[in-house]
């Protein structure tokens, strides 16, 4: 029944980032999320430098396990925050190629091991009325940061997320993080737009 439960055709999951070879961490999540959430569409969207000959193995066993290979971009930007934005950007347009409603947009070092999380996850979700809110994680989120949720972990409409993440690149180099030793605290390190700051504050604005 559990296992009924948890499949979700509607919930797509994209894991984004380089592979993690260590304990063959991202090949056995992948391992976990084919078993545990067979009827959702899982997106590996990472680098042409990377080896996933492991993981076309998979692909090839599995309809749901979509592989995205891409070139990075020139600029990494501060901790690789294009690099981020362009892996992530190509899982949710493969998402909406499939026609999915909702996404999580994850990483390649994590791992939901909850069999049940999607169906936690719309249960929450479901019982919110604002449906255009983006549900992050508490890990990465500091509570008096001004615009910086989380961008380790997202779920939510795939729409939104869409409209979250078409944000263009940063354009400072990724030696210009010096600016983190810069701030005093957490408002004024939000001021300096970066990473999951720059993000929030790209989307807002676009929001108006």
């Amino acid at each position: 029944i559990l296992h009924e439960l948890a499949k979700s055709p509607n919930i797509g999951i994209i894991l984004q980032g380089p592979i993690r070879h260590e304990y063959s961490f991202t090949t056995r999540t992948i391992e976990m999320y084919l078993s545990n959430f067979s009827g959702s569409p899982i997106i590996l969207s990472t680098w042409d430098s990377e080896d996933v000959r492991e993981l076309q193995l998979l692909a090839a066993e599995n309809s749901n396990l979509h592989i995205i290979l891409q070139k990075k971009p020139e600029n990494s930007g501060i901790s690789n925050i294009n690099l981020q934005i362009n892996s992530t950007k190509v899982g949710l347009e493969k998402l909406q190629e499939l026609k999915i409603k909702y996404a999580v947009k994850s990483r390649t070092d994590q791992c939901m091991f909850d069999p049940l999380a999607l169906v936690k996850l719309m249960d929450y979700y479901k019982s919110d009325e604002n449906q255009s809110r983006i549900t992050v994680m508490s890990l990465g989120s500091f509570l008096f940061r001004p615009y910086g949720p989380s961008d380790f972990f997202q779920f939510g409409l795939l729409e939104v997320l869409n409209e979250f993440w078409s944000v263009k690149h940063d354009d400072r180099l990724p030696t210009d993080g010096f600016v983190f030793t810069e701030a005093s605290n957490l408002r004024e390190f939000a001021k300096k737009e970066m990473c999951e700051v720059f993000l929030a504050t790209q989307y807002l604005r676009s929001k108006g």
